[in-house]
């Protein structure tokens, strides 16, 4: 298991002490649960992609009113589908008890 140091100021270090003891865990375990809850959170929600498409008229289908001039700013997301980017979207957290 690979290992970091973090310096964090000492008001911190009191909170995650305090936290640690009440749950009764090291502040090592206690920083390494946190990091790994915080490693996941701008991944979708369950569902998110489930949504798409459940709203009538929505997106609206009349490229007329688009700003062609922005075309250039999602260069990146030319030629890829839906269903390309709904299956990059995962992630998975592994932890050993």
């Amino acid at each position: 298991m690979a290992q970091i140091s973090l310096y964090v100021d000492d008001g911190v270090l009191d909170s995650l002490k305090q936290r640690a003891a009440a749950e009764g865990i090291s502040v090592s375990k206690l920083t390494a649960r946190i990091i790994e809850a915080d490693r996941c959170s701008s991944v979708w929600p369950d569902g998110w992609f489930d949504l798409y498409g459940s709203v009538s008229g929505f997106p609206d289908t009349d490229d007329s009113i688009l700003d062609p001039s922005l075309d250039d700013a999602c260069d990146w997301f030319v030629g890829e589908t839906f269903e390309e980017v709904q299956g990059t979207c995962t992630c998975s957290i592994q932890t050993s008890s």
